[in-house]
């Protein structure tokens, strides 16, 4: 792929994921992602043989211990209850954080069709 090779010297290294589906397909571990940033700040290195406990909470394992969706229970084998009031979106990433909406769990199809969700990945 020479696509890039006019303008290689100017980019910073970066993933690129390519995949034919329109979802994200790496469910990250919360706690491992966190540890990797502060480790990432401070110039340091985390110990990947070492990797903290394997949650099986399922999608919510991506969530702050102190978001929304870890904090409520979901009943995963019932129908989302009806929206009951009407809301303005104004920022438009955050609204479609399931961490911060735990109604997205029981409503999108990228997470319906996992029930609770899948284990994390060990490694990012």
């Amino acid at each position: 792929m020479d696509i890039l090779s006019d303008v290689e010297d100017s980019i910073p290294p970066f993933r690129a994921v390519f995949s034919p589906h329109d979802n994200p397909n790496l469910h990250t571990d919360w706690e491992l992602k966190d540890q990797a940033l502060k480790h990432a700040a401070a110039g340091t290195f985390l110990d990947l043989s070492n990797p903290p406990p394997v949650k099986l909470q399922g999608w919510t394992a991506a969530c702050s211990p102190e978001s929304p969706s870890v904090l409520t229970s979901l009943p995963y084998d019932l129908p989302a209850p009806p929206q009951t009031t009407k809301t303005f979106i104004h920022a438009h990433k955050p609204a479609m954080d399931p961490c911060l909406h735990p109604r997205l769990l029981l409503l999108a199809g990228q997470y319906l069709s996992h029930d609770k969700g899948p284990v994390p990945h060990r490694f990012m």
